[in-house]
């Protein structure tokens, strides 16, 4: 295992996940699999964590005076650093829970209260409810 996962799976342990829930309900074109597992649950809300600071920091650079150009960047480039992470950790959380339920071959999704789904992308209407593209 890499430094960089063990120090990611370290800080998930102990990240609040109270503010980095999902709030989608299950709709049309849902079907429940199960509840998320603790380490996936933190995984998902470290993601989350890293793509909030990620805009914190845009809307920072954003508001950062003109004459201020290197202060700008360093925030444009720490917002790219917490895309990255998230986007990997994201990965790392979809392949967990991909591999606890066989769910290789299916588009899925969180739902309100961890609930994992298989979602029917026929299903859905309008196709608006996908939350992970394969």
């Amino acid at each position: 295992m890499t430094e960089w996962l063990r120090s990611i799976i370290e800080e998930a342990k102990g990240i609040n996940l109270e503010k980095f829930r999902p709030m989608d309900e299950v709709g049309p074109g849902d079907y429940v699999i199960g509840e998320a597992s603790d380490p996936c649950k933190q995984l998902y809300a470290l993601a989350n964590k890293y793509n909030r600071l990620a805009a914190e920091k845009r809307g920072e650079a954003s508001t950062t005076p003109f004459i201020e150009s290197s202060s700008k960047q360093y925030c444009m480039e720490e917002a790219r650093k917490m895309e990255q992470k998230a986007k990997a950790v994201m990965v790392v959380f979809q392949a967990s829970v991909r591999h606890a339920h066989n769910l290789w071959d299916e588009i899925i999704g969180l739902r309100r209260g961890w609930v994992i789904v298989r979602i029917d992308i026929l299903g859905v209407p309008n196709r608006a409810n996908i939350f992970f593209d394969d």
